[in-house]
């Protein structure tokens, strides 16, 4: 997925925005004053709203607000101009609600903060929610700050911050499309250990979210968890505090397209940790930690990594591994210019490991990707180098693993330790094209064939 289509998704947000604010404000707003009666706003819901209507909330509206059956163009809270705040949740049925630069405070409630309610298997209506929140601040409830169950979010700029559960949750039959939002500090809730529930974004089974210049962090748990569900990310800046002890990133069995984020993993885990069957599209992201028991990112489990360039991986711990690769898994680097994606370099460091029947394929060609640290291939791996990487430090092949170079794609392939196949008898491992794989620019081959160790096999 290039540049192009990612400025035209968060071009395709801004229009959403802009339709819904002009909807909402085509009408005189009707005042709500909750300094006189702290209950208004619920019972001026428990009645007929017409379509088109603005409410001006004025105080403090403490109770739960229930909205139902009201049409396109729908129903706009604000705040009035004097001040104005919610305290209670928002539950939407079968709607179309727009919520603008007011606070949503959940202290002393019970349910979640902004809810949709319809359109999901189970439900007995068949219309979904449509639901906007522009500069709002979603807080303090004691279960998810907002999600639901059949419709869609359109969330720009404000916050969603202190729920118990996670920020947002993003379950089948919903869409989320966030941009400009800080989400942290929720999963308040320590006692609460079910996977994925203490976090600041989770989205699982068919749920779809859009992330743009969004801020999650400090959330206690990972700042976003895929389950079975769809993320583009792009312009993001995500990381959790280093007492929590979970990838930063968590993607089973979803899929993770992502571009010109910075993730900051705990140093704990991994920063990103894809398994089982993930898929990860990445271009111009960094992803760095300090961790010496955990890779900064992990491919696992059928799962694939596939990097457009411009990304840099690093692990700054001692022997730390910026990238592994395991169990039936890939990562490759891949040449898009055809579809107008800039031809950009990788830079990792710290090590690669690549295990159990999975494969690393690396080099784009004329820019050079730069991988500083050694790289392991074993228990029948194999390791693909096709022009345009320089690794500075050793390639292994152990365990009938093989190697196989060629310059496809130009440039050279270089790795300045060599290439080895350190078996203890004589070698399993096969290389083909150790001619096109040097120990220095223009230099001698890297890797030496014959029948003894750490010599590898020809094909």
């Amino acid at each position: 997925m290039g540049i192009c289509y990612r400025l035209v998704i968060l071009n395709f947000i801004a229009v959403g925005f802009a339709l819904i604010l002009s909807a909402g404000s085509s009408q005189a707003a009707t005042l709500v004053n909750c300094t006189s009666s702290s209950g208004a706003l619920t019972t001026f819901f428990n009645g007929v709203v017409s379509s088109g209507t603005t409410v001006s909330v004025k105080g403090t509206c403490v109770g739960d607000v229930f909205i139902t059956n009201v049409a396109n163009p729908g129903v706009t809270i604000q705040q009035d101009v004097s001040g104005g705040e919610i305290n209670g949740s928002i539950q939407v049925f079968s709607s179309v609600v727009n919520i603008e630069n007011i606070t949503v405070d959940g202290t002393g409630g019970d349910n979640r903060g902004i809810a949709v309610n319809a359109g999901s298997p189970g439900f007995t209506t068949s219309t979904p929610s449509a639901v906007s929140l522009i500069g709002v601040t979603v807080q303090n409830f004691p279960d998810t700050g907002v999600g639901g169950e059949g419709g869609s979010f359109l969330i720009s700029g404000g916050a969603i911050t202190g729920n118990k559960n996670c920020g947002i949750f993003v379950h089948q039959g919903v869409s989320v499309q966030v941009s400009g939002t800080t989400i942290s500090g929720n999963g308040t809730d320590p006692t609460d250990t079910l996977p994925g529930d203490q976090c600041g974004i989770h989205v699982e089974a068919g749920g779809q979210l859009t992330l743009g210049a969004a801020v999650v962090e400090s959330n206690n748990g990972p700042a976003l968890w895929i389950s079975q569900g769809t993320v583009t990310d792009s312009g993001s800046t995500l990381s959790s505090p280093g007492t929590v002890t979970m990838p930063v990133v968590v993607v089973r069995r979803g899929s993770y397209d992502v571009s010109n984020d910075t993730i900051t993993g705990t140093g704990h885990s991994n920063a990103i940790f894809a398994t089982p069957g993930s898929a990860i599209m990445m271009q111009g992201t960094t992803v760095t930690q300090s961790d010496a028991a955990d890779a900064t990112v992990l491919v696992a489990d059928g799962s694939t990594l596939l990097s457009l360039g411009g990304n840099h991986i690093a692990n700054n711990a001692t022997n730390g591994i910026a990238v592994s690769v395991t169990n039936a898994s890939t990562f490759r680097q891949r040449n898009e210019s055809g579809l107008l994606i800039p031809l950009a370099a990788d830079t990792i460091a710290g090590a690669g490991s690549v295990q159990i029947e999975s494969n690393m394929e690396l080099g784009t060609g004329a820019t050079p990707t730069s991988w500083t640290g050694a790289i392991a291939v074993a228990q029948n791996s194999s390791l693909r180098m096709d022009g345009g990487i320089t690794v500075s430090s050793t390639v292994k092949l152990t365990q009938a693993s093989n190697g196989f170079f060629n310059v496809s794609n130009t440039g050279e392939n270089i790795v300045t330790g060599g290439v080895t196949c350190p078996a203890t008898t004589n070698p399993s491992s096969h290389v083909a094209g150790n001619t096109v794989v040097l120990l220095a620019h223009l230099g001698a081959s890297a890797v030496t064939i014959g029948n003894t160790p750490p010599n590898c096999l020809g094909f």
